[in-house]
């Protein structure tokens, strides 16, 4: 069962989307891999014992458990993950045989200012410009296509028929 969102409603357990992968051009599994990753991040970030020598916050994920969490496969999520670090989104470290990497998640360092700008630029995409009147479409009269000319053209045709005559 579903309820309507209100201003007292809770909100279930989400994760962050940031507003920068919008324009980059991954697949969706990268884009999410990325926001789980993200995510496991902000909460090393809140536990402690997560962060290295030099202050970087990291956190351990399999390979199986991405795939399992996102669904997917393993080569995928492979993929997926060389895609972040070619990008330099993500850092692995590895452990040695057997231990899961360490995995180091960045973020652009201008993505706040990016964000900002792009956002304000879309909001305004779906308002008239200088003050022009937006034109509901049931009003504009759309020309019609071959087939309804046709059906037309049949239907006006007038027949007169005599007697003794059949059409």
């Amino acid at each position: 069962m579903t309820t309507f969102l209100t201003a007292n409603s809770t909100l279930p357990p989400y994760m962050a989307f940031p507003s920068f992968l919008l324009d980059c051009d991954f697949s969706e599994t990268t884009k999410l891999l990325y926001m789980v990753l993200l995510n496991r991040a902000r909460l090393s970030q809140k536990n402690d014992g997560w962060i290295d020598k030099k202050g970087h916050v990291f956190s351990y994920f399999t390979i199986e458990d991405m795939a399992a969490t996102l669904r997917k496969s393993q080569t995928t999520i492979k993929t997926s993950l060389s895609a972040l670090e070619q990008v330099d989104l993500i850092c692995r470290a590895r452990q040695g045989t057997g231990n899961p990497n360490r995995i180091y998640v960045k973020v652009p360092a201008d993505f706040s200012t990016q964000t900002e700008e792009k956002l304000s630029v879309r909001q305004s995409e779906n308002r008239p410009f200088d003050r022009q009147n937006s034109v509901r479409q049931t009003v504009r009269k759309l020309s019609p296509n071959n087939k309804e000319k046709k059906n037309n053209d049949s239907v006006k045709r007038h027949y007169e028929c005599k007697e003794d005559e059949s059409l």
